[in-house]
């Protein structure tokens, strides 16, 4: 594993970091990086808000709709 990731890196994990799926190594790196960076602190903001709502959403959408994404 690299030891410095660079800004494009980081934006394809912050989904990832948001449900808390990278190892500890890649969360420290991407946690000082959002400190940092304005835009990937909002994209985080945004991808938890998402996630916070997956757990409503299968009482939202109908269940032919789950079907399909299976």
């Amino acid at each position: 594993m690299r030891t410095d990731v660079d800004h494009d890196a980081i934006e394809d994990l912050l989904g990832a970091y948001a449900l808390n799926a990278v190892d500890p190594h890649e969360a420290a790196q991407i946690a000082s990086h959002v400190d940092r960076c304005a835009d990937c602190c909002a994209e985080i903001d945004q991808h938890i808000e998402v996630a916070a709502l997956l757990p409503t959403a299968a009482d939202i959408a109908p269940a032919s709709e789950w079907d399909s994404l299976a």
